[in-house]
C-alpha cells in the first residue's frame, strides 16, 4: 500500500522518499506567518505513524482494521522549509503477540518531524487501536 495515495494525504501534498514521508514547503501549506501550517505538520506526523504500522506488519495489513485512538503532538519550532517525518513503534513484538492472541491491540507510535537542516520541528505519540477484521476472515 502506498500511503501517499490516500486522497487526503495526496491533497495535502505528502510524498515519500527512502522510507521517509516528505512535505514540501509551498504557499498552499503556509499559515498566516509564512511557515508550514500546524495542521499540515500534524497530518504529516499522523500519516507517518500509520505508515510505520503498515511497514512493520505488512503481513497483517489485509486482515486488520487500524484506527487512530488518540494523539499528542508538541510543536518545537516553526517549519520554514520542507520537512520530513519518520516514526517508530514502541514494543512491536508485544503488540503483534497481543493482536494475534486477543484479536486486538494498541500500538504507540512515536514520530518526529524534522526540517531540511535536521532540526526538530515537532514530535508526537499516536496511539492506534488495531483489530483483526473478522468480516474479512469469514469470507
Amino acid at each position: 500500500m502506498d500511503i501517499t495515495k490516500i486522497a487526503f494525504v495526496n491533497k495535502v501534498g505528502i510524498g515519500s522518499d527512502n522510507g521517509r514521508l516528505l512535505l514540501n514547503m509551498s504557499e498552499e501549506k503556509m499559515n498566516h506567518v509564512g511557515t508550514i501550517h500546524a495542521g499540515a505538520l500534524y497530518t504529516l506526523a499522523e500519516t507517518a505513524s500509520g505508515q510505520v504500522l503498515y511497514e512493520q506488519f505488512t503481513e497483517l495489513a489485509d486482515s486488520v482494521i487500524p484506527l487512530l485512538r488518540e494523539s499528542q503532538i508538541k510543536y518545537k519550532k516553526s517549519a520554514e522549509s520542507s520537512v520530513w517525518a519518520k516514526g517508530i513503534i514502541d514494543n512491536p513484538e508485544a503488540f503483534k503477540e497481543r493482536l494475534i492472541s486477543k484479536g486486538c491491540a494498541f500500538a504507540d507510535v512515536m514520530v518526529e518531524v524534522r526540517d531540511v537542516e535536521d532540526s526538530l520541528i515537532c514530535s508526537g505519540i499516536f496511539n492506534w487501536y488495531v483489530q483483526i477484521n473478522t468480516k474479512k476472515s469469514e469470507s
